[in-house]
């Protein structure tokens, strides 16, 4: 009797197994894909016996969006028998932030409910791109030629709108020189809610009044504010509006302009010391 139920026991055992060999499989999206409005979302496990029909469940996540926590697209039974498979539209109905790292994940039941035991195992996809809004421009509340330092007035906040954005940068421009947010005098802006926020540094920037630009991203699609001439006022005594300050502007010379200025200094020096010699 004791071998018998061993042997029952067994036969349960490979029979789970048998079971959870199945695998679900997200065929859209894929791994680094892009989902659009209207796009087709498929779940599918291959065959799976006789069983008339499959119930499949789609998550989804992003570490970037307001909403970092998981969201059930779907959990619904396929519509025919033959593929065992699920599609649904991505629909205006299922509320799913702009982002570029979505993962989905994907389980699939052996029957009409999701309580059956008979699963497939989970699948998932990462990198995932979701697109279907375009970002807001950012604005401010910041006049023109307000000033900014290290000590008082010391942070630039602008206003964006949450559920579209998840990131920006600021950009220091010279005047007449148009958005740009790479190279120098860009940064990154601390994104939270409603706000993305810069805080000046000593020294960060050369001191001067700037053309202030800043992007939001929903990490696909951008939005530029519109223009801001701000100062910026961090060393003491620092410069005029066209005069930088040469103890920080000297950082940010290149170094064939360092050495340009060393040679001139050095032949002045020169000369001076020659004709001042023949005069004596």
């Amino acid at each position: 009797m004791k071998k018998l139920i061993i042997l029952m026991a067994v036969l349960g055992l490979f029979i789970v197994g048998l079971v959870s060999a199945f695998t679900a499989t997200i065929n859209t999206p894929s791994t680094g894909g892009t989902i659009t409005a209207a796009s087709k979302l498929n779940v599918s496990v291959g065959e799976w016996g006789d069983n008339a029909s499959i119930r499949c469940a789609l998550m989804a996540s992003s570490p970037s969006t307001a909403n970092s926590s998981t969201s059930l697209i779907f959990n619904t039974t396929n519509a025919t028998t033959v593929t065992d498979s699920v599609n649904v539209t991505f629909s205006a109905n299922i509320v799913l932030e702009d982002s570029n790292d979505y993962t989905f994940t994907a389980t699939c039941y052996n029957g009409t409910d999701s309580t059956a035991t008979d699963s497939a195992d989970a699948a998932s996809v990462t990198s995932v791109i979701v697109s279907r809004t375009t970002p807001t421009a950012p604005t401010t509340t910041h006049t023109t030629d307000t000033v900014f330092d290290d000590v008082t007035t010391k942070t630039l906040t602008y206003t964006v709108v949450d559920a579209t954005t998840t990131g920006c940068r600021i950009a220091f421009l010279d005047d007449g020189a148009g958005p740009r947010f790479t190279g120098t005098n860009t940064f990154a802006m601390t994104y939270s809610g409603t706000s993305c926020t810069y805080v000046v540094t000593k020294a960060a920037i050369p001191d001067m009044t700037y053309n202030v630009y800043v992007q939001a991203s929903d990490g696909v699609d951008t939005a530029v504010s519109a223009k801001g001439v701000f100062r910026i006022e961090t060393m003491a005594g620092g410069g005029t509006d066209d005069d930088v300050n040469w103890s920080v502007g000297l950082e940010y010379m290149s170094k064939s302009t360092k050495q340009l200025l060393l040679f001139i200094l050095i032949l002045g020096g020169g000369y001076f010391l020659f004709f001042n010699k023949k005069k004596k």
